[in-house]
């Protein structure tokens, strides 16, 4: 009889660990998948105030469209913001820009910086938490997202506000259909 107990709890923990086991060895195929996701936005006035420029990122248009059956997760690793000025140097040499995260809870900006000029090359933008987890959501869930870049100069302003999301994509080896 007790042959008999100790047989049956060897299976049943013998068929949780070949179910564990399996799991761990989907993970070992997953697929990691390099994305990054540029937008160029054009920032124009003709005179000193206030220019808001809406830049949407919309993941669905993207690449990563012939993953969509068969992502895990995706992992945002830098934003990054380079400025290239189209004005000649008669312009203001200052142009602020501030920018807002425009997803579900859009509130103050997360970042600023007083002189965009001093972003001529690709900078890292710092983004914090709960911003970078809610990216990834949209990221996943092949879901648009925006900014709002809201730039302040005392004349003209002509720029390009290019963005790029750098991140990884984490997909199943075969569609989950």
């Amino acid at each position: 009889m007790k042959l008999k107990s100790t047989f049956k709890l060897s299976l049943i923990a013998l068929f949780t660990l070949s179910i564990f086991a399996c799991d761990e060895f989907d993970d070992i195929l997953d697929i990691d998948v390099p994305q990054n996701f540029e937008k160029t936005a054009r920032v124009l006035s003709d005179q000193a105030k206030d220019t808001t420029v809406l830049v949407i990122i919309d993941p669905s248009v993207e690449e990563i469209q012939e993953y969509k059956d068969r992502v895990k997760e995706f992992t945002l690793e830098r934003l990054t913001l380079q400025v290239n000025d189209r004005i000649d140097a008669s312009a203001p040499t200052s142009i602020a820009i501030s920018l807002t995260f425009f997803g579900a809870n859009p509130g103050a900006p997360f970042f600023e910086v007083e002189n965009s000029l001093d972003y001529t090359s690709e900078t890292d933008i710092e983004i914090p938490d709960a911003i970078l987890e809610e990216i990834e959501g949209y990221v996943e869930n092949f879901e648009p997202f925006a900014f709002h870049v809201i730039a302040s100069s005392e004349g003209p302003v002509d720029f390009d506000a290019v963005f790029n999301i750098y991140g990884l994509l984490t997909v199943s080896p075969e569609s989950n259909n």
